[in-house]
């Protein structure tokens, strides 16, 4: 059985065995040939008061966002502090980053905790001035993120080798 991936919706395509488990729900059967539709995330589309509509596209200017980029941005961010109450968004030299509340960026924490993310005595002294409650917050945060907060400790550690500051 051969699999082609369709150039509707994805960039990838060519020949390739797979099993019959692995045929997402968009695919089409024809002569001993699946034809595999790789879906894009579906648009969102919301009526907005004008003044609210104004003040998104502000925020858009502002950062200099496009308008998918800017809503996706916004709606991510707003997602992770209410599930982590104690983390807000700042801006950086390096970009948008989350970090506690009056406090440390998060990958601070998690570079001081170390690669299992886990809240210890260490995590504790290295941050003495911040409750232990929102230590964990921004460490779950970091587990809940792993890959932005490994890219974000990557690059400061190649700045930091390098001696820049």
């Amino acid at each position: 059985m051969a699999c082609r991936f369709g150039m509707r919706d994805a960039a990838v395509q060519g020949p390739r065995r797979i099993h019959r488990a692995q045929i997402p729900r968009v695919a089409h059967f024809s002569s001993g040939v699946y034809t595999v539709y790789m879906q894009l995330p579906r648009p969102l589309c919301a009526r907005l008061p004008r003044r609210l509509e104004a003040e998104v596209e502000r925020v858009f200017r502002e950062h200099q966002w496009r308008p998918s980029q800017g809503l996706k941005t916004i709606l991510q961010e707003w997602l992770a502090t209410e599930k982590f109450a104690r983390i807000e968004f700042r801006e950086t030299r390096a970009g948008r980053r989350a970090a506690l509340r009056d406090g440390p960026e998060v990958w601070e924490i998690a570079a001081a905790a170390g690669p299992d993310l886990a809240m210890s005595a260490a995590v504790g002294q290295a941050f003495a001035g911040t409750r232990s409650a929102a230590l964990e917050d921004a460490l779950a945060y970091a587990k809940e993120y792993p890959d932005q907060i490994r890219a974000i400790i990557a690059h400061e550690e190649r700045i930091a080798s390098k001696g820049l500051d």
